[in-house]
């Protein structure tokens, strides 16, 4: 069964996803590095709610997610904790595969041309 999806950015709710207990961290010759888990928040979201209102901060959540989840790897898992803040759950790779992605994502983040809501 997976988990229900939250409107409007389709990702699993953390509150109801199967809980991690970091048994699958490592077999027991030490097998890959640790998963790791990447929290990000969009700064100012409040402010953007009120100034354009609803409808365009549901399409930014939603490019987000999607941002999200294009750059993650199969066994990864993107989920919407509350409000503007995602999780995502790095399957293997560690601190350094984090640290890139997280990186990546703030790149990639600055750079999108943000069609759901004009001149932010």
């Amino acid at each position: 069964m997976s988990a229900p999806r939250t409107s409007p950015t389709q990702c699993p709710s953390a509150w109801s996803s199967r809980p991690w207990t970091g048994s699958e961290d490592r077999d027991a010759a030490g097998g890959p590095p640790p998963g790791a888990l990447v929290i990000v928040a969009i700064d100012d979201f409040g402010a953007l709610n009120a100034t354009h209102g609803r409808q365009v901060t549901d399409g930014i959540l939603a490019d987000v997610a999607d941002l999200l989840v294009v750059g993650t790897r199969r066994e990864d898992v993107v989920g919407r904790l509350s409000g503007a803040i995602f999780a995502v759950l790095l399957a293997s790779g560690g601190e350094r595969h984090a640290r890139r992605f997280a990186n990546r994502i703030r790149r990639d983040f600055a750079a999108r041309a943000w069609s759901s809501c004009p001149g932010v």
